[in-house]
């Protein structure tokens, strides 16, 4: 595995060198974001300026939906090694009554890496994950990271018990009826 691994990460070993010396020196936030729609560039000692993806390759990645109203972020956040960028839906600055925006990344035309926590998430919010011609970006999951050196946190080992515990008491049980079934789908703990 450990082979397998550094194989199919070579290609970006030096982004990920490049991201891992923020880590020793991040930039500073920005003081005040700006509120407009589309992405917001903020590089130290410049006027922050519209673009329209970010222009590094290795970024780390957010960003936020209002889950009630719909699957689709309103806002987002990257870091570079050079800038900060914001995003943020039209429809949450009032200009598309639509609420229905990707972001894009440009991630058809170049390869970059991108670093999130639970990074599928936000990815299913990139533009370009839906274009036929497939994705350059290289999406690194530090959720997926911590459970594989760490383990779960508390919060999601009680969960994860009860499933399992679930799962056993099913199996030991009798064959199912429709009926249970449909007592089963009733049931509290199959509900979000």
């Amino acid at each position: 595995f450990h082979n397998l691994g550094l194989q199919s990460g070579a290609d970006y070993g030096e982004m990920i060198d490049m991201l891992l010396k923020i880590g020793f020196s991040p930039l500073a936030k920005p003081g005040t974001w700006v509120f407009k729609s589309g992405w917001t560039r903020y590089a130290p000692n410049e006027e922050p300026k519209s673009v329209p993806y970010p222009l590094e390759d290795e970024l780390v990645y957010d960003c936020e939906v209002m889950y009630k109203m719909s699957p689709y972020a309103v806002m987002a956040t990257c870091l570079s090694p050079k800038a900060w960028y914001s995003w943020c839906s039209p429809y949450l600055t009032g200009e598309d009554k639509n609420n229905s925006h990707l972001i894009p990344f440009a991630t058809d035309k170049r390869e970059c890496l991108i670093v999130g926590h639970n990074v599928s998430f936000d990815r299913a919010r990139v533009l370009e994950e839906y274009n036929l011609n497939s994705s350059k970006a290289f999406y690194l999951d530090t959720m997926s990271l911590h459970i594989a050196v760490s383990g779960m946190c508390s919060r999601q080992r009680g969960t994860w018990m009860k499933y399992k515990k679930n799962v056993r008491e099913t199996t030991k049980t009798r064959e199912k009826t429709l009926d249970d079934y449909r007592d089963m789908i009733r049931n509290e703990d199959l509900k979000y």
